[in-house]
């Protein structure tokens, strides 16, 4: 967060020119970061939103946050998948080595940041130097069908 904010100070981009819109449930701890930093003109929180509007939402969005908490470096959430069905570029904020982080690099669909990127990574998004070129081969890899038949090859060779 706080690498947004300094993106936002150095660059003086002003509410009406970047926004992030924030779907859903927030935590509190969140809620409270974001008024200590005095982001809440560059971050709308809506808490409820039907999954259709969502969707709709996402589809129209110039890029898409996806959060990847430490306790989660190893789950790939749903939001992921859902993201890729919108077709918009990802920015993943999250530990390198995240599992979520590596199929976002392996498949070209984002760009990483974390604590101490943020600012430029958000710099280079905002002047449109990093540009959507998803590798649509590298995706099919984490479809159900392929997942599954993965396991099952494994399955099948331990027993």
């Amino acid at each position: 967060m706080r690498g947004l904010k300094e993106f936002i100070e150095n660059e003086h981009i002003s509410s009406d020119r970047f926004q992030f819109l924030n779907l859903g449930p927030t935590s509190r701890q969140f809620k409270v970061m974001v008024e200590e930093l005095a982001l809440n003109r560059h971050i709308i929180m809506i808490d409820h939103v039907s999954n259709l509007r969502c969707l709709e939402m996402q589809k129209g969005a110039h890029w898409l946050v996806l959060l990847v908490g430490e306790q989660h470096s190893a789950n790939v959430p749903s939001k992921l998948y859902e993201y890729w069905g919108a077709n918009r570029p990802i920015i993943a904020i999250g530990p390198s080595g995240a599992e979520a982080v590596e199929m976002i690099k392996k498949t070209n669909t984002g760009i990483i940041a974390d604590d101490r990127t943020m600012s430029s990574v958000l710099d280079r998004v905002y002047r449109g130097e990093h540009p959507f070129q998803p590798i649509r081969e590298q995706m099919r890899e984490y479809r159900l069908n392929e997942c599954v038949k993965s396991v099952a090859d494994v399955l099948n060779c331990t027993a």
